[in-house]
């Protein structure tokens, strides 16, 4: 019989290293990130920028949420 350790990510993904779940992890913060500042590098005006923001909301929880994978909850504890 053999045991391993494994690392999950949010989205479900097993990882055998925890380098590798911190790569993934990292990668769709970073994704995310990007998606948000491309939108915002585009606008020129300051009443689109507060709107812009304004309609992140839900963007910004999933940033929090993918900010949170980026720490074993071992390291939380």
């Amino acid at each position: 019989m053999q045991s391993f350790t494994a690392y999950k990510t949010r989205d479900g993904v097993l990882h055998e290293t925890y380098e590798a779940a911190k790569r993934h992890a990292e990668s769709r913060y970073a994704d995310q990130l990007s998606k948000m500042a491309h939108q915002l590098v585009r606008i020129d005006k300051y009443s689109e920028m507060m709107e812009k923001l304004d309609g992140f909301k839900g963007s910004m929880q999933r940033l929090l949420d993918l900010a949170d994978d980026l720490v074993i909850e071992t390291e939380r504890n």
